[in-house]
């Protein structure tokens, strides 16, 4: 069996793309989109699975302001610390294994928008 296991996240919204060092202005209302690289348990390769992070405040918010927003690839914390954002994203990975590969980044993009997501052989 092939084990996910996460690899390290990443923000392009976030100085320097630290996400441990980030600190947003209200840590009960915010939003950004959040790259975690993963790979398979114990062999080298990585790829990216794609999370927009955000609190349920700042969704109703951004509901109000714009009567809709579709869920896929959203993940919702009570407030910002880097470490619940990446307990919650390993604890997906730890929990993900398939026969192979492609198996694994199937499960995981039912959570995510992964990179190969419907990626077809030309």
């Amino acid at each position: 069996m092939v084990q996910a296991e996460l690899r390290s996240l990443e923000s392009s919204d976030v100085p320097n793309m630290d996400l441990q060092a980030f600190v947003p202005d209200d840590s009960t209302t915010f939003g950004i989109p959040v790259g975690a690289l993963i790979g398979p348990l114990g062999h080298d390769g990585e790829e990216l699975f794609s999370f927009f992070v955000c609190t349920p405040n700042w969704l109703y918010g951004t509901v109000r302001a714009t009567d809709y927003v579709f869920g896929k690839g959203y993940l919702f914390l009570p407030f910002y610390t880097y470490q619940i954002l990446w307990n919650a994203i390993e604890k997906l990975c730890t929990s993900t294994s398939a026969p192979t590969w492609m198996e694994v980044g199937i499960k995981l993009s039912r959570y995510s928008d992964w990179e190969f997501e419907n990626y077809t052989e030309l």
